[in-house]
């Protein structure tokens, strides 16, 4: 419970989002009521000009796109017949239960057993826009057989998918569903607990193409650096973590 409140809680602090308000309001306290003039200047120089640039596409998609380069979609000729997903916000939800429903799809002649597990991957919650209930429910209603869902709503983070997943998977392959920036600390998490996963990244956020409206900032890309750093943040925190463990 601690350790999965100390790396949301962390996680959340080192978000540019978050880190350049900090920054700049920062720099506009020390312009207004104290005598650091230059300090003030230089804060809120480096504030806004990091600002501008994480919310251009070019930089945004630049962080983004080794986490997304990782791995592929995969070979369907592989011999498994259960396919896990994680889960994660609302748009991310419904574009990895596609995912989910194009495996089932694609393969007929398997009687597929689809586990979705986890909690939204920011902000830790398990509310109604991003439960496995609601996952769940859009399964359902593209045609997969309710028998074959399985919840699973008590892991917290993704390191705690992975071992609840162990227990319940052992050895057997199977399909890891998540978003093209999560599945290196998923693939990560997943083979530290001795499980077979074969990566079945969707989600993909970096455009790949760029003109000069590119060059205007868009929320959206913000958001796009701060789940990046999430995921950096979140690949040292388990790689120490399984280190220690050690």
């Amino acid at each position: 419970m601690m350790g999965a409140f100390v790396f949301n809680f962390v996680s959340h602090l080192i978000l540019p989002g978050t880190s350049i308000v900090f920054l700049i309001l920062t720099g506009l306290i020390l312009l207004i009521w104290t005598k650091k003039q230059r300090l003030a200047i230089w804060l809120l120089i480096v504030g806004v000009g990091t600002l501008y640039l994480f919310s251009i596409s070019p930089v945004a998609d630049l962080i983004l796109w080794p986490l997304e380069s990782s791995y592929q979609s995969p070979n369907l000729d592989w011999q498994a017949d259960t396919i896990v997903m994680l889960t994660g916000g609302t748009e991310g939800n419904i574009l990895r239960a596609r995912e989910v429903q194009r495996l089932y799809a694609e393969r007929p002649d398997v009687n597929f057993t689809i586990i979705i597990s986890g909690l939204d991957p920011l902000t830790g919650d398990n509310n109604e826009e991003t439960s496995t209930a609601k996952v769940k429910q859009i399964l359902l209603e593209g045609g997969i057989n309710p028998a074959n869902i399985i919840a699973d709503d008590l892991s917290r983070t993704t390191f705690e998918s992975a071992r609840n997943m162990a227990k319940l998977i052992r050895q057997k392959p199977f399909f890891l569903v998540t978003s093209g920036y999560h599945m290196p600390r998923s693939m990560l998490s997943f083979r530290k607990f001795d499980t077979n996963p074969i990566a079945a990244p969707t989600d993909f956020k970096s455009a790949g193409h760029y003109g000069f409206l590119s060059l205007l900032p868009a929320p959206g890309n913000l958001e796009k650096v701060d789940l990046a750093v999430h995921e950096y943040f979140g690949i040292v925190y388990y790689k120490l973590k399984l280190a220690v463990a050690n």
